[in-house]
């Protein structure tokens, strides 16, 4: 089962990548940070998968925690 969800996020990471490639260009012009406007796609990727391995483990805590908190407690 972990490895279909494994499998299934990798489509997520190049949209999410794409999305970055697109979008950092005009953010660096809003910031006026000229080097964030020439950004290749395999860039993009590299900044998705620091964003991914920052952001996966506050994800899996959430989870875990949430579900520590919807168990129900036999009395």
């Amino acid at each position: 089962m972990c490895y279909i969800r494994m499998l299934a996020a990798f489509p997520g990471f190049f949209l999410s990548a794409f999305f970055v490639y697109l979008l950092l260009p005009v953010l660096g012009e809003r910031l006026g940070v000229l080097y964030m406007t020439t950004i290749n796609y395999v860039d993009a990727m590299l900044i998705t998968f620091i964003i991914w391995v920052a952001v996966a483990p506050l994800a899996a805590l959430g989870a875990s925690f949430s579900h520590y908190c919807n168990r129900r407690h036999k009395d």
